[in-house]
């Protein structure tokens, strides 16, 4: 089935339309959510740029740009000028098409000019790009991944990867409405995202980055923690306490070295919702990890302490360390987590740069 998006028609004239698609099917009336938007005309040529989302598919159109204005999302802001030259004059057109039976139903209807579109796309970069431990400077993640990332980690083929199945239904539907029109990613993605990482307990870009974007674009929420890179001074406790458990992380991976199940491996979970049993208990355990690297490794025993000794002047005593977070808290305190981890590993890249660069 190949749509154009072409002229509007009065909205008052909407009436079902036979049309000549395979199975001899029906555009129907778009009803209740598109009945004061233009109906669109369908044509086989030119033919319009599209992506299939689960059972919908969204097609999109651009008036006189042949470029897709769509295609860093799905790839990446560093692809160059998505809509050739001038074309800041241009409409561009969106519609959602399902299936329902020999009906053919329009979900959603998006028109907007060129200029606005590419406005809302670099503020969704601006909004998720997030600082990455293996790589310089905030990353951007192509759309389908963040959509993924709400899904379970888990093995496929031999791999370790995120189930694509697994996906909440409609979620790249929904993030790419969000990206177009530059508003709050849907409700249910937040608590859908925690309970995965809580479930298994794996962090990386795209988690941290779709973490980000929904913090950023939640009123009220503190942008001091939304930042792509660490923010050392953020005054608020959740996010301290997500660096405070990444410190002991380290703290325990620097005395023991590598070992089969980290502090993260087996409190992660329980830290995030209730962060003060865990923290206290954990700091505790890690005094005797601190000694033994006194005695081993006194410039990382200086370091690490120093770490976690400005994170507790942040948090203060025990009891400012909240017993119980909500689903915004539970966000900032993985994206202080992740912060921290980038920050150390950067920190660890850097100086082993150093040294290479000083045998040379």
């Amino acid at each position: 089935m190949l749509v154009r998006l072409l002229d509007r028609v009065d909205p008052l004239q909407l009436r079902p339309q036979r049309l000549d698609l395979p199975g001899d099917a029906e555009l129907a009336q778009p009803g209740q959510l598109a009945g004061h938007v233009p109906l669109v005309r369908i044509a086989a040529r030119p033919r319009p740029l599209h992506r299939q989302l689960g059972q919908r598919r969204t097609r999109h159109q651009v008036r006189a740009v042949l470029a897709d204005p769509l295609h860093p999302l799905r790839s990446g802001p560093g692809g160059g000028d998505p809509a050739g030259g001038g074309a800041d004059a241009n409409a561009f057109y969106a519609v959602t098409l399902s299936a329902n039976q020999s009906r053919v139903v329009v979900r959603d209807w998006l028109e907007e000019p060129l200029g606005q579109l590419q406005a809302s796309i670099g503020q969704w970069f601006a909004d998720h790009q997030i600082t990455d431990p293996w790589r310089d400077g905030p990353q951007a993640v192509p759309l389908w991944l963040l959509a993924r990332s709400a899904g379970r980690w888990g093995t496929e083929n031999g791999q370790q990867r995120y189930l694509t199945q697994t996906m909440p239904a409609g979620c790249e539907r929904d993030l790419l409405l969000a990206a177009l029109r530059g508003t709050r990613p849907p409700g249910y993605l937040l608590p859908r995202l925690l309970q995965r990482i809580r479930a298994d307990g794996h962090i990386d870009l795209a988690r941290a980055a779709l973490l980000r974007l929904i913090l950023t674009r939640t009123p009220h929420v503190p942008k001091e923690t939304c930042m792509p890179g660490l923010n050392p001074d953020a005054p608020y406790p959740a996010y301290q306490c997500g660096r405070m458990f990444a410190l002991l992380e380290q703290i325990q991976r620097a005395a023991l070295g590598e070992i089969n199940t980290t502090i993260a491996d087996k409190f992660l979970p329980a830290a995030t919702t209730t962060p003060r049993a865990i923290l206290v208990m954990l700091n505790k355990n890690a005094s005797g990890h601190l000694r033994r690297l006194r005695r081993t490794r006194a410039g990382a025993y200086r370091a690490l302490n120093s770490s976690l000794d400005e994170v507790l002047g942040h948090l203060g005593a025990d009891t400012n360390i909240p017993a119980v977070l909500d689903t915004a808290g539970q966000a900032q305190f993985i994206l202080g987590y992740h912060h921290q981890r980038a920050a150390d590993i950067a920190a660890a890249r850097a100086r082993a740069q150093q040294q290479l660069t000083a045998t040379v």
